[in-house]
């Protein structure tokens, strides 16, 4: 389960930073490319919480910290997702 769960991680860094620096190259707008990278910003904390709390044998304190970091980060994804939406709409017209 460690295993799948860490390349999980890997690959979620690796998206998010290939969406920020595709943010910058689309010139998508100073919310968006924020946005994106405070994405980046979050998903690295999270993976380095994961790590932290495995390598300290799941301390609760570092357990719910990880879980709380989770939902910040689902909530920059559906803030990330929105606000796309929202520059394609005005590209179109």
């Amino acid at each position: 389960m460690q295993f799948e769960h860490s390349h999980d991680r890997v690959r979620a860094l690796v998206l998010a930073l290939l969406h920020a620096i595709d943010a910058v190259a689309a010139r998508a707008g100073t919310a968006v490319i924020r946005g994106a990278w405070w994405l980046l910003a979050a998903i690295a904390l999270q993976a380095t919480l994961g790590i932290l709390t495995l390598l300290n044998q799941v301390p609760i304190d570092l357990a719910l910290t990880h879980q709380a970091v989770a939902i910040v980060v689902l909530t920059l994804s559906i803030f990330q997702a929105n606000g796309w939406s929202r520059a394609a709409l005005r590209r179109m017209r």
